[in-house]
């Protein structure tokens, strides 16, 4: 949890803008919240497993945390190059 809250943070502060709207804690959002928050930026899942899927046993939670893992390693390697060209 502490290095996702590092990488929001960075990203805030690129952004200029305050590390947490909410003050020390954020708002947890919910499974739903997610995946309309990230379906935008999935073209394909080549198979794998719905990540809208119930999340009711350990597997399905580990895929969708990889998925999200994968989802933010991209994002960086597309953008934090061009934040420092």
């Amino acid at each position: 949890m502490t290095i996702e809250a590092r990488h929001a943070g960075f990203v805030d502060f690129l952004l200029g803008q305050p590390l947490s709207e909410n003050g020390a804690f954020d708002k947890a959002a919910s499974h739903a919240e997610i995946i309309t928050a990230v379906s935008p930026f999935i073209e394909s899942l080549n198979g794998g497993p719905d990540p809208a899927d119930e999340l009711n046993n350990d597997i399905v939670i580990l895929n969708f945390a990889l998925l999200l893992e994968y989802l933010e390693a991209e994002f960086y390697g597309i953008n934090v190059p061009n934040l420092f060209k």
